[in-house]
């Protein structure tokens, strides 16, 4: 699964819109956007917080 899939996925997993997931795991809307679009890749350190928010709320991926 490409990270853009993850991202959707999780966000609508717990039924969450862009700006409102953006907003938990700390990041601009935009950016949000563009990683599920699959434009961009976040840093390291961003995809960190998104595996540990996916953690926190039980979700997880087998690669």
């Amino acid at each position: 699964m490409e990270f853009k899939d993850k991202v959707k996925c999780a966000r609508e997993t717990i039924h969450m819109s862009q700006k409102e997931f953006a907003d938990a795991i700390g990041v601009a809307h935009s950016s949000l956007n563009r990683w599920e679009l699959g434009v961009r890749k976040p840093t390291y350190a961003l995809q960190r917080k998104f595996y540990e928010f996916c953690a926190q709320n039980g979700i997880q991926f087998d690669d």
